[in-house]
């Protein structure tokens, strides 16, 4: 209809129906309904409706435009278009295959009773490892068939998601340089280590990727109404990367007033151009990109050269036997209890109500909370899992699993007593370290720290993600310096600030982050970045809705006076002065999804109307961007728009938009250089 000009008529459309399209479904309901949208959709674009018995349809869809490749065994999973009914007429055929493959991860059907769940749990488990087996098969099929021999040798499918198995049999329909289309969940990219990871780099790898957005932000919106989990759009050729290949990224952010709506804005910062070989040396990339920009990768880069191993790797060159950390006893219900002894003799960790220090006083053991009254009148200590009693000892720093949203509340503990700790949390025995104090100390701070908030939202899977819990590997996979290695002084103020945290005195926190942030070689600058990415891009969305308000001029001052100091150089060279201010006509406080700014010089200020703005405004929305520059003619300066939002306007922001003035616009002054 585009191309010509002109509605279709019958003949065309029946061409197009039975010619060019095709549609695959495990589901008898879904092909009824998908026969029934094509049959309207027919009549409503339809140019020559009359007569009615035209309109027709000349041949049945089924077999033809819709197949069933279901499993009339009604299976748990039914292959479907994984599966062996897919006749290899389809091998190379199309050139588009777009899809919303199932993401739900395999799992031993619930059966009605214990009986019958004792009786056939063998024979289910079986059953899902079968078909993980074939999603196995089917990926390295993809592979070997594409030349990567040597990495469908390591392949295998990750954790039972049949999700990746449909990137590579959409990767066989397609003709050479095929157009891939597929919603998928985004943990597909955000595996960092292990299965998932190897699984990614293996479609990177190997198929070309034009574009990935990531649509994590966007869940639980009327973007994908009722999809509470992290999802991305990918978007592919059918054909092997070059060497040096790139792609665009995307990570649109949550933004009530237009998500509400099913619409969402791109933000002109986090859309990049990504090449595999940074993805694969360094697989956080795209996580990081998703709540920062450029600046955010630059610092955790500085924080990975801080130290040559992580506190994984030093602490099992520490303890070797890795019986010193860990999740504490497991008294999980339904499962045999051992007998535990040795805990029955600990007090039991509770956190206090408030504050940093545990309560020992208020503490009981064990055994007087969870010991079984025996025949002989003792009572006797159990758990699933009691772990070794080596993990209790102290100086010991225990780590909440969801230590909670406020960034001022308690995020660990030491004890210096030995205590039992439960699954809920993490443990570091420092016992028989020669400086076990001070390491304590360093574990206790740092956990507590904006550096480790910082590190673990940008490179966790779960933190601004899907579960929100802290887990272990984040804090280990933090570099750690040898405690060793450290001066007297430097020894001598950490155990000082570990004190000073747990007696909740005055500025503790802020010299705290001080000081780790030299400790790892970040200047001011980085820290800043640190904190406004942790304002702008809160992991918890309640936490994070200051950053979604409306700003004021108390919010704006430090962004303008940090585009000034950078632009003041660039004329003062010119014998000038800058001028940031925001436009008379606009007033401080305006319920207008932008806010807006005129750079000028100081003697010739940007002249600004109200009808200008409404303009520029419209144009934003119609494009959907996030940042307005408009060049005043005959070189007066630029008005500079933005979302009307905090975020927007942190000192990162404005370092940001100071740059590309510098790179871009510094024409748009008039700026001429003194003789």
């Amino acid at each position: 209809w585009r191309s010509d000009g002109k509605r279709p008529d019958t003949r065309t459309i029946q061409n197009i129906l039975y010619n060019q399209i095709r549609g695959f479904e495990v589901s008898e309901s879904a092909l009824r309904l998908a026969a029934l949208s094509l049959y309207i959709t027919a009549i409503e674009v339809n140019g020559s409706p009359w007569p009615p018995k035209a309109l027709k349809f000349p041949k049945d869809l089924r077999g033809q435009v819709l197949f069933y490749f279901g499993d009339d065994a009604k299976s748990s999973f039914p292959l479907g278009s994984l599966g062996p009914k897919v006749p290899s007429s389809f091998n190379q055929f199309f050139e588009i295959v777009i899809g919303n493959p199932p993401w739900t991860r395999l799992r031993e059907e619930e059966l009605q009773s214990t009986q019958e769940k004792a009786r056939s749990k063998a024979a289910t488990k079986v059953d899902t490892d079968l078909l993980n087996e074939e999603f196995t098969a089917i990926g390295c099929r993809g592979l070997r068939a594409r030349g990567f021999a040597w990495l469908a040798e390591s392949y295998t499918n990750p954790d039972k998601n049949p999700d990746l198995p449909f990137i590579w049999r959409a990767a066989e329909w397609v003709k050479n340089d095929g157009i891939i289309a597929l919603a998928l969940p985004a943990r597909i990219f955000s595996r960092t280590t292990g299965k998932g990871y190897e699984a990614w780099r293996a479609v990177f790898r190997s198929i070309y990727l034009t574009g990935l957005i990531n649509g994590s932000d966007l869940r639980k919106t009327a973007v994908w109404e009722s999809m509470d989990v992290p999802f991305c759009l990918l978007f592919a050729r059918n054909a092997v990367p070059p060497e040096g290949h790139r792609f665009n990224y995307a990570s649109p952010l949550y933004e009530p007033s237009q998500n509400r709506y099913a619409r969402f804005r791109i933000d002109y910062e986090t859309t990049r151009s990504v090449g595999i070989e940074r993805v694969e040396k360094q697989p956080w990339v795209l996580k990081a990109l998703s709540l920062g920009t450029w600046r955010d990768v630059e610092v955790i880069e500085g924080v990975q050269c801080a130290f040559p191993q992580t506190l994984a790797e030093w602490w099992k060159v520490w303890d070797p036997k890795g019986d010193k950390t860990g999740k504490g006893y497991d008294r999980s219900q339904g499962l045999a209890q051992k007998s535990a002894d040795f805990l029955g003799r600990l007090l039991d960790f509770e956190p206090p109500e408030s504050g940093f220090s545990i309560q020992f006083d208020k503490l009981t053991t064990y055994v007087d909370k969870y010991g079984i009254l025996e025949k002989d009148g003792l009572k006797r200590a159990t758990a699933y899992w009691p772990k070794t009693e080596t993990l209790y000892q102290p100086p010991l720093v225990i780590i909440p699993k969801a230590p909670g949203e406020n960034p001022r509340a308690s995020k660990a503990f030491i004890a210096s007593r030995a205590v039992a700790f439960s699954q809920s949390y993490y443990g570091y025995s420092c016992a028989e370290h020669p400086d076990a104090n001070t390491l304590a100390a360093l574990l206790f701070i740092i956990a507590h720290s904006s550096l480790l908030r910082y590190f673990v939202l940008m490179i966790s899977v779960t933190q601004g993600a899907d579960r929100m819990l802290f887990t272990k590997q984040d804090l280990d996979a933090l570099p750690f310096p040898d405690v060793s290695s450290l001066s007297g002084s430097q020894k001598r103020l950490i155990r000082t600030l570990a004190r000073k945290l747990a007696g909740n005195l005055r500025n503790s926190w802020n010299d705290i982050d001080s000081y780790l942030f030299h400790l790892y070689g970040l200047d001011e600058d980085a820290r800043q970045v640190a904190q406004d990415t942790l304002f702008a891009a809160a992991a918890y969305r309640r936490q994070g809705q200051v950053a979604l308000q409306q700003t004021s001029r108390e919010h704006r001052v430090t962004f303008c006076n940090e585009i000034s100091e950078m632009l003041e150089p660039y004329f003062d060279v010119c014998g000038e002065s800058v001028l940031v201010e925001e436009p008379k006509s606009q007033p401080n406080f305006w319920e207008q999804p932008w806010f807006f700014l005129a750079i000028s010089r100081a003697q010739e200020p940007v002249p600004v109307d109200a009808r200008l703005l409404r303009i520029a405004m419209e144009e934003a929305n119609r494009s959907s961007a996030s940042r307005i520059m408009v060049r005043a003619p005959g070189g007066h300066g630029l008005l500079l728009g933005l979302l009307n939002q905090r975020r927007w306007w942190t000192i990162t922001r404005a370092r940001l938009c100071g740059q590309h003035i510098i790179r871009h616009h510094l024409e748009a002054f008039g700026l001429s250089p003194k003789a």
